[in-house]
C-alpha cells in the first residue's frame, strides 16, 4: 500500500515537471528557430542595402556608419521579439532602453550635433578633399572629412580640426568651386591720370601669366576711384601666382 502511494506521488511529480519541461523545451526550440531565421533575415537585409544604388552613391564613411546603425537596430528588434516569446514583459525593457537613450543623448548632445553635421556634409558634399574653404574662423585646404570633425591645412601648414556641427551652422566659402580660384587686387587712385595706372597694372598682371583680367570700377569717394582687378587661375597655380603678383605690384606701386 505504501509503495503504491509513493508511485502515485512520483507519477504526479513527473507529470507536473514533465509538462513544464515540455513547455520550456518547446519555447526554447521556437526561440532558436526565430533567432536563426532572424539572423538570416538581418543578413539578407544588410546585403540588400549594400547592393542598393543609395548605398553605392554614399560616401564610404557614411555608408559604413548607416550599415552599422541598421545592423544594430535590427538586432535590437530581434532581441525584443525573443524576449516577448519567452514571456518576459517588453514594456519595461523598452522604457529602460528609451531612458538610457535619452540620458546618453543629453550627455553627448554636442557630439551628436557634430555627427549629424558630418553625415550631412558627406551626403551633400559642399566641398571635397583638396578644396580650399573659408569658414567664419578658419580657412585652409580640406585634408579629411570624418563623421565628427573636418581637418584643414592652413597657410602656416598647421592642421586645424573644426567640429562638423560648427560648419553646418556657419557660412562656408568654397574657393575651389569649379577647380579655379579667383585672384583679385583692389586699388584706390586719385582722379589724375588714373587710367594710365590702370593700364600699367593690367600689363604687370599679364606679364606674370594672368589672362582675361577683369577691371571693375567699384566706387568713387573722397579718397578717389576704387578699382578692382580680378582673374581666375587653376588651383595648383594660385599660391605661386598670388605671391608673384604681390611682388610685381609692390614694385609698381613703389
Amino acid at each position: 500500500m505504501l509503495i503504491e502511494e509513493n508511485n502515485d506521488i512520483w507519477e504526479m511529480i513527473f507529470g507536473i515537471f514533465g509538462g513544464y519541461g515540455a513547455t520550456i523545451l518547446t519555447s526554447i526550440i521556437y526561440v532558436l528557430i526565430v533567432f536563426i531565421l532572424g539572423r538570416y533575415l538581418i543578413k539578407f537585409l544588410l546585403n540588400l542595402f549594400e547592393g542598393s544604388r543609395l548605398y553605392k552613391n554614399l560616401d564610404a564613411t557614411v555608408a559604413s556608419f548607416l550599415k552599422t546603425a541598421l545592423k544594430f537596430g535590427l538586432n535590437c528588434l530581434l532581441l525584443v521579439v525573443i524576449i516577448a516569446m519567452l514571456g518576459i514583459p517588453t514594456s519595461s525593457i523598452v522604457a529602460i532602453i528609451a531612458s538610457c537613450g535619452l540620458a546618453i543623448g543629453m550627455a553627448l548632445q554636442g557630439s551628436l550635433a557634430n555627427l549629424a553635421g558630418g553625415i550631412m556634409l558627406l551626403i551633400n558634399r559642399p566641398f571635397s578633399l583638396g578644396d580650399y574653404i573659408k569658414s567664419t574662423t578658419n580657412e585652409g585646404y580640406v585634408q579629411n572629412i570624418s563623421l565628427f570633425y573636418t581637418s584643414l591645412l592652413n597657410k602656416n601648414r598647421e592642421l586645424v580640426l573644426i567640429p562638423n556641427g560648427c560648419l553646418m551652422n556657419a557660412s562656408v566659402i568654397n574657393c575651389s568651386y569649379g577647380k579655379n580660384r579667383c585672384l583679385q587686387f583692389e586699388f584706390t587712385f586719385k582722379e589724375d591720370n588714373y587710367l594710365d595706372k590702370v593700364n600699367d597694372i593690367e600689363k604687370a598682371l599679364k606679364e606674370i601669366g594672368l589672362e582675361n583680367i577683369e577691371t571693375l570700377y567699384t566706387a568713387i569717394d573722397n579718397e578717389g576711384i576704387k578699382v578692382k582687378f580680378r582673374s581666375f587661375c587653376a588651383e595648383v597655380d594660385y599660391e605661386g601666382l598670388r605671391s608673384e603678383a604681390v611682388q610685381k605690384l609692390r614694385e609698381f606701386i613703389s
